[in-house]
């Protein structure tokens, strides 16, 4: 499946016959790109939260969308081979030599025989319908002493005055009621835990992150930001994971 630089959308079939929700077209892409500005400003320039031992040999991206968190990654590790993987190409970019990209869906078999240092996963509510099968194959696929990342959002809207009967709650609520029509729970990020020590991690650990949806926060240049970038998402919450395989 090829991205579109057009007008046209295309979507995808996945693993099991399911379509993925969201379109496959310059626009998503911005999008994908702008949600990575997010995600680096709220964790203050950083690709990843878990405590990587150095050097770093070899690292998956699960759902690299356009591959700006994988080219990003193998620059900073220009000693690791850099695999990024998605349901459709990723949108041709500069990279460096030791990034590359593969069309997989991950939640088919991983027939890969290589285990990695570091597998990473972002913002994949709306594509994952069974987690804890994911983090099982993540875990199989890590070198012992590797960590598995997963950087998620959870769209739940939350106010301090309420968001009962809101235009917002309903949309998010209808959201939710969609996706669990097609077997995806948006707030399974909150179980994370439990599942990735069903899977055999270690070390599991678990940071949440409270979004502004708009620029309301007054004295803050940075959440300011956030919430413009977050208001683009249209998300309001995003839990880390991380955790490590024993050696």
């Amino acid at each position: 499946m090829r991205l579109n630089t057009g007008g046209e959308s295309e979507s995808t079939v996945l693993n099991g016959g399911y379509t993925y929700t969201l379109p496959v077209d310059q626009k998503e892409a911005n999008r994908l790109d702008t949600q990575h500005d997010l995600f680096n400003l709220l964790l203050d320039g950083r690709l990843y939260l878990s405590p990587l031992s150095e050097p770093v040999r070899s690292a998956l991206d699960i759902g690299t969308g356009t591959g700006i968190w994988a080219a990003s990654f193998a620059t900073q590790h220009p000693f690791a081979s850099v695999i990024g993987t998605d349901i459709s190409p990723a949108l041709a970019r500069t990279c460096p030599n030791n990034c590359s990209f593969v069309v997989a869906d991950a939640e088919a078999d991983w027939r890969s025989n290589a285990l990695f240092d570091f597998i990473h996963a972002r913002a994949l509510v709306a594509a994952i319908h069974d987690w804890p099968r994911l983090f099982r194959q993540a875990y199989t696929n890590l070198a012992p002493g590797g960590w598995f990342e997963s950087q998620e959002f959870v769209p739940i809207c939350v106010s301090d005055d309420g968001m009962q009967g809101t235009t917002l709650a309903t949309f998010y609520q209808g959201f939710a009621d969609a996706m669990r029509m097609q077997g995806i729970d948006v707030e399974s990020a909150k179980n994370f835990t439990t599942s990735m020590d069903e899977a055999g991690f270690v070390n599991v650990t678990r940071q949440d992150f409270m979004l502004p949806l708009t620029d309301w926060p007054m004295d803050d240049k940075r959440l300011k930001e956030v919430g413009n970038a977050t208001r683009d998402n249209l998300d309001t919450g995003m839990y880390v994971h991380y955790g490590q395989k024993p050696n």
